[in-house]
């Protein structure tokens, strides 16, 4: 990146030019996420709080496999939900199962990776509003490992 900008310091450059440079950018760091991911399964990004640190990407066979059911916008990486130090392998929400009350989850631990349908949570924070509408569900899976993420 150090020798592209420096580079890049030495031509004009317009809007259009910033434009395209950035999404070619974004298009390597994808791509070498892609590597990784096949290769060892360990992407890390800096975390705060009690978050866990890893990050995947679902590949094209996966994507595939998930498009069987619908076609959805695709993220460019799936942050594990879990807490910092959770036991067992990293999860990852995808999408909502259509018609149900259950989600397409990614579990993976190095190099093992596994599409798998759960259900929700199901836990509640309950709000101040009587009604319920101000209440909020744990973002994660049935019997998940870790405490609740709301």
């Amino acid at each position: 990146m150090r020798l592209l900008a420096d580079q890049l310091g030495r031509v004009p450059v317009d809007d259009g030019d910033v434009t395209l440079l950035d999404e070619a950018t974004q298009s390597a760091r994808i791509a070498l996420w892609h590597v990784i991911a096949r290769s060892n399964g360990a992407l890390q990004r800096p975390t705060e709080g009690n978050e866990c640190s890893f990050f995947t990407v679902i590949t094209d066979a996966e994507w595939q496999r998930l498009m069987e059911s619908g076609e959805l916008p695709r993220e460019h990486a799936y942050e594990c939900g879990m807490s910092a130090d959770h036991p067992g392998p990293h999860v990852t929400f995808i999408y909502e199962a259509m018609g149900t009350f259950q989600g397409w989850w990614l579990r993976w631990r190095g190099r093992e990776r596994e599409l798998v349908i759960h259900p929700y949570c199901g836990e509640v924070q309950r709000g101040l509003d009587p009604d319920g509408l101000d209440d909020t569900n744990c973002l994660l899976f049935q019997g998940h490992p870790c405490p609740h993420r709301f």
